[in-house]
């Protein structure tokens, strides 16, 4: 399994924010994207989703954006940065429409079902699930919207900012049920993170975005050292401790 970009480039009407970015996503892989604010981060995972249509981005050797919706589905899944569900139903339908790639028929799958029940109780959210999507806090719709990526199980994950709105004891719990749900499936991830700890944490790979064209790509421990992330982010950070800890003094 293979997500491949070769030489894309990525622009608004007033800069480049990417210039011919080229790699590849292979299974397991956990990629990090990490840059300043406005550096095409969200952009790049919306090429990438076949929203934007880039022949620079195939699978197994095929545009992405020529592939039918539900095989498309199958093979990649976008968690956005802002919550948008399309649904004023219950939290339990909003998880449920992630089978959409896997089945033919409606929702009656008793096996989905039981998978979706199953994932809401895993990220605390049992106690919601006949409740409106609409009335969710902004921590348990982000929740219920990594729950039905989790359902839908594309083989790669494209997740922007994905514990953006949880608190630190749901950003913990949260990211360990995705790290699992990964390993478990072998699936690979494009992930766009601030925290910069955290990046350094779950990534095997890493792409930066400096915002004017300019990018690296590569091995994680190449890439995510105090040096390269003081100079992407143009703010000077500091390594604390035996584990490396990066810090910045305010």
């Amino acid at each position: 399994m293979s997500l491949s970009i070769n030489k894309l480039t990525l622009s608004t009407t007033k800069r480049c924010l990417v210039n011919e970015l080229s790699l590849s996503v292979t299974t397991g892989e956990r990629w990090v994207i990490i840059g300043p604010n406005g550096a095409g981060k969200s952009s790049l995972l919306k090429a990438c989703v076949g929203l934007t249509a880039h022949p620079e981005v195939t699978f197994e050797q095929k545009a992405i954006y020529d592939y039918e919706p539900k095989d498309r589905a199958q093979r990649i899944g976008l968690l956005s940065q802002q919550s948008l569900t399309g649904f004023n139903t219950r939290t339990l339908d909003l998880v449920l429409s992630g089978s959409y790639a896997l089945t033919t028929s409606y929702w009656e799958d008793q096996d989905h079902l039981h998978a979706a029940v199953v994932l809401l109780k895993s990220l605390g959210l049992s106690e919601n699930m006949n409740q409106a999507a609409s009335e969710l806090s902004g921590g348990e719709l982000r929740r219920a919207e990594i729950a039905r990526l989790m359902l839908q199980n594309p083989k790669v994950m494209l997740l922007d900012e994905p514990l953006n709105h949880l608190d630190l004891h749901q950003q913990k719990a949260t990211q360990d049920i995705l790290l699992n749900h990964l390993a478990k499936h072998n699936n690979a991830a494009l992930w766009v993170e601030h925290d910069l700890n955290r990046a350094r944490a779950i990534a095997t790979h890493a792409v930066l975005l400096k915002g004017d064209g300019h990018w690296q790509a590569g091995e994680a421990e190449d890439l995510l050292t105090s040096k390269n992330l003081s100079e992407l982010l143009n703010t000077p950070l500091q390594s604390i401790g035996e584990q490396d800890y990066l810090s910045v003094f305010y």
